[in-house]
């Protein structure tokens, strides 16, 4: 579940001395109009998300701000610092927003009122704005151009040593499009309008204008404890099912993967009539700067060739950026999602006395579509290596296995003294559960992975082997955006969407996962397992079965199956 912050900023006038275009230019203060500012947590009622809730005292301080200041056509007129001891009220003790952290009781006051430009109809709040999103604020001559600015500057945004970067939310106009910008012309306050206010900032203090903003990143995580799967309990026990009944699973850890390398300051909402016709923004969709179609470079990748050095062993959540996509776009290559770390042993294969000392095993299939396929112990392959045929494994099939390994061998590093042959001998003693390997065999099974049927055994079209070394297998988990959507091809169900908290719970594994991190931009990868370019978010093998959820943060569920 995923519960979204949802950070309130009021404003009571617009116009403020500061950065301005320059005198007699169309963000010229000329005159003395005001807007006042309330920042809170917003916690108004959900009506799709299951849970929400609100954000550490490290998600919600306030270091820094800026009032962007918009004319009717969404020119900019000023981009403006915020002073924190005035302009804006925030709780004292923590310098967070009002409401925020869940026990802050703060009130949502209006800050002093803000000087600003006549010309003002739109307008937008920025806090703890990165360098380069700082930059953009000050040089952006319109929405226009604010918006459409893709920016890369990732680590400053997930560490957010400053503070989280937060903007405005958004809000659907009358005909269902995003406005971005809030208008906030009836709530501008000069001499000649002020009423029965003795000033115009008075005024303004009394009609703020409401403005909602929202951290930047997305959070996700892993609740299911990293353990061997028979010793957890409810409620996080996991059911296991077909290959994966009675077999010995051990996770060992998780990591983000598929992860966005840009974004966009703002991204527009997208209306769905369908799955959220109240328009609840806590839970809307949007588009980001690569939605339509996304290549690969896109995006952060975990790569088999230089293989992660650690992984996250707890469910604490880690930040990562929007990433979002058309229908045409739900493909696995362009949905970011979490790469699952596990050791998988088959019944028949684990230790009983102690399955976490289980010996690496093997898998041979005789062609690319799997007609035949063998699970292979590490005692059998000791056979199999020396020319012996047993059970359904055929002599020709011995002939492919020796062949593979010895490719897989070479491959490896492992070569017959004085020859340019695979030393499969060598390399299989080492791919002991208690052996010291000569050669590091961390990558092994992706190695065995790029190799396929090199022999002219008409019999074998794309036979390959695969190695589970000491068990290790990972899982990919594809992240939905809104469980709630069961349709296939359905806009907003994938992804992950900024100020979302994405929380997985593996439910069900029914089988083993791929002895290699799954990579459709790895052209070395020859394993059929490994999905391509065009393999779909829907209608492939489910691996995991995993709830997740969207938490002021937004809270949502999804169900994974291994």
């Amino acid at each position: 579940m995923v519960s979204m912050l949802a950070l309130a900023a009021v404003f009571s006038s617009c116009s403020k001395d500061g950065e301005t275009p320059g005198q007699g230019g169309p963000g010229a203060i000329t005159g003395d109009t005001y807007l006042s500012v309330a920042l809170g947590g917003s916690r108004s009622a959900r009506t799709y998300a299951a849970n929400t809730a609100a954000g550490s005292v490290a998600e919600s301080t306030v270091k820094s701000g800026y009032i962007l200041t918009f004319n009717a056509q969404r020119q900019k007129l000023a981009a403006t610092p915020l002073d924190l001891t005035k302009d804006i009220v925030l709780d004292p003790a923590n310098q967070t927003l009002p409401g925020q952290p869940s026990g802050n009781t703060g009130n949502i006051s209006a800050g002093e009122a803000i000087k600003v430009s006549d010309a003002t109809k739109y307008v937008m709040i920025v806090l703890n704005p990165t360098p380069a999103l700082e930059k953009t604020l000050k040089t952006a001559t319109s929405f226009a151009e604010l918006k459409d600015k893709a920016l890369s500057d990732i680590a400053d945004v997930v560490a957010a040593k400053d503070g989280f970067p937060m903007i405005n939310q958004g809000v659907f106009d009358g005909t269902n499009a995003d406005e971005g910008l809030i208008e906030c012309s009836g709530n501008l306050f000069t001499k000649d309008n002020m009423g029965s206010s003795s000033t115009p900032q008075e005024a303004a203090k009394a009609k703020p204008v409401s403005v909602v903003v929202v951290r930047l990143v997305a959070k996700v995580g892993l609740s299911t404890p990293m353990q061997e799967v028979s010793t957890i309990s409810s409620p996080n026990a996991i059911v296991l099912e077909d290959e994966a009944e009675n077999a010995a699973i051990f996770l060992d850890g998780w990591l983000p993967n598929t992860t966005n390398k840009s974004y966009l300051p703002y991204s527009p909402l997208v209306y769905d009539a369908q799955n959220n016709p109240g328009k609840d923004l806590s839970i809307a969709y949007r588009q980001d700067n690569n939605y339509p179609l996304s290549p690969a470079t896109d995006f952060d990748w975990l790569k088999n060739a230089t293989p992660p050095s650690a992984w996250n062993t707890k469910s604490d959540p880690v930040y990562v950026i929007e990433n979002t996509m058309s229908v045409a776009g739900q493909k696995v290559i362009n949905t970011t999602k979490l790469v699952l770390k596990a050791r998988f042993f088959p019944e028949d294969f684990k230790d009983t006395s102690d399955a976490s000392k289980s010996e690496t095993w093997f898998v041979f299939s005789s062609d690319s579509v799997g007609t035949h396929t063998e699970l292979i112990s590490y005692k059998d392959m000791a056979n199999l290596l020396k020319g012996t045929a047993s059970g359904s494994i055929s002599a020709d099939d011995v002939k492919m296995i020796q062949n593979l390994m010895g490719e897989i061998a070479k491959k490896a590093s492992y070569v017959k003294t004085g020859t340019q042959e695979g030393d499969y001998d060598a390399l299989y003693s080492d791919l002991s559960a208690s052996a010291t390997p000569k050669n590091p065999l961390d990558k092994i099974g992706y190695v065995a992975a790029t190799v396929r049927d090199m022999s002219d055994l008409a019999d074998y079209p794309g036979a390959y082997m695969q190695i589970y070394y000491k068990g290790i297998c990972y899982y990919d988990i594809l992240i939905k955006h809104n469980s709630n959507i069961k349709d296939k091809l359905v806009e907003g169900k994938w992804g992950v969407v900024r100020n979302n908290w994405y929380t997985l719970k593996i439910d069900k594994i029914s089988k083993r996962g791929t002895p290699f991190i799954p990579d459709p931009t790895d052209p070395d990868i020859v394993d059929p397992s490994n999905p391509d370019e065009n393999t779909p978010n829907e209608g492939t093998d489910a691996y995991l079965s995993v709830t997740v959820t969207v938490a002021d943060w937004t809270t949502w569920e999804q169900g994974v199956e291994l």
